[in-house]
């Protein structure tokens, strides 16, 4: 009568090719069983040609965001340097920020100067108005102009906050820039929101530098995420 089971001349994979709970039976080559041993907690099972068993425990992919830096501002410029290329987009949030003086807020890439790579439209809305600037001739993206979008209010509840996304930053072709504040400036309410490229330039996006048109920095934080 058959039981149903593996004689001892019969191939089979033997049970002590197992050392422990959630060991993994895969292969090394054809006909060559080999065993995967367990990750570590939170890992997920990947697909990897260069491991032997063609196989590896790797981090799952959170696609959350990690904070690369948290920086005071302060001075004439705030740089936001040696970002690695680590990430798919990169955003920018500007928290409580005030200024010496009115004005914009004007943003650019890896010292990069050069006016025909920067394209930016402003639709600013104001307590009665909304309008809209565009410009594409300058050695930045500049945020809130004419009207300005950065506010002498130090110490008071409405400094200029805001975020602004950096798109694909790592990509040859052009990196698309998208964001929006809110402050008040001359006494009067604004919105600004913002959308453009940084074109033209190769080089991955490892440098932000933030300046105000008028003044100085003086109060707020300024974070930066790198998103995955």
């Amino acid at each position: 009568m058959s039981t149903g089971r593996l004689g001892e001349g019969d191939t089979a994979v033997q049970q002590t090719i197992f050392d422990a709970k959630a060991d993994l039976l895969t292969a090394t080559a054809a006909d060559t069983p080999a065993r995967l041993a367990v990750g570590a907690n939170d890992t997920v099972l990947t697909a990897d040609s260069t491991t032997a068993t063609g196989l590896k425990w790797a981090a799952a992919s959170s696609g959350g965001m990690t904070l690369i830096s948290t920086t005071t501002a302060s001075g004439g410029s705030v740089n936001l340097t040696s970002i690695a290329g680590t990430y798919k987009h990169l955003l920018v949030v500007m928290s409580d920020v005030s200024t010496s003086n009115d004005g914009n807020l004007k943003i650019q890439f890896n010292s990069d100067t050069t006016a025909t790579r920067y394209r930016w439209t402003n639709i600013r809305g104001y307590s009665t108005a909304l309008s809209m600037v565009t410009d594409f001739e300058d050695a930045q993206i500049i945020v809130g102009a004419p009207n300005g979008i950065l506010g002498s209010n130090a110490g008071s509840l409405d400094n200029t906050n805001g975020i602004f996304w950096i798109y694909n930053y790592t990509q040859t072709l052009d990196r698309v820039v998208w964001g929006r504040f809110s402050a008040i400036t001359a006494g009067v309410e604004r919105l600004c929101e913002f959308d453009g490229f940084y074109t033209g330039n190769s080089a991955a996006v490892t440098s932000i530098q933030l300046t105000p048109s008028a003044g100085t920095f003086s109060d707020g934080d300024i974070f930066l995420y790198g998103v995955a």
